[in-house]
C-alpha cells in the first residue's frame, strides 16, 4: 500500500485550519520540503506492514507506528523493513529539514 506521510514539527491547535496541499507544495520522489510558515517538513512515505519483525505486531496491537528512511548517510538503511512509514529520502535530508 502506498501512502503519503506528513510530519508536522508543530502541533496544530483546534482554531488552526490546515492549509490545502497542492502539487506545488507537496514533495515529489525523495524530496523533503520545508514550510516554515506552517511549521512543517513534508516528505513522501510508503505505508508497509513489517510482518515477523520484533518491533510491531498486527496493525492495532501497538499504539505507536515508526517512521524511517530507506537511506542513512547515503547508504541503504539497515532496519528499513522494520518501519511502518518508510520515507524514500535520506535520514540526513529529514534532519536538515528539522534543523
Amino acid at each position: 500500500m502506498i501512502g503519503a506521510f506528513l510530519l508536522s514539527t508543530l502541533a496544530l491547535f483546534a482554531d488552526d485550519a490546515p492549509a490545502s496541499y497542492t502539487p506545488d507544495n507537496t514533495p515529489k520522489g525523495d524530496e523533503v520540503m520545508v514550510d516554515t510558515g506552517a511549521g512543517e517538513i513534508r516528505f513522501g512515505a510508503r505505508v508497509q506492514h513489517p510482518k515477523d519483525k520484533p518491533c510491531i505486531d498486527d496493525f492495532g496491537q501497538r499504539v505507536q507506528a515508526f517512521v524511517g528512511c530507506t537511506k542513512a548517510g547515503g547508504k541503504p538503511a539497515e532496519f528499513a523493513d522494520h518501519f511502518v512509514f518508510l520515507a524514500g529520502t535520506d535520514t540526513d535530508n529529514v534532519y536538515r529539514g528539522l534543523a
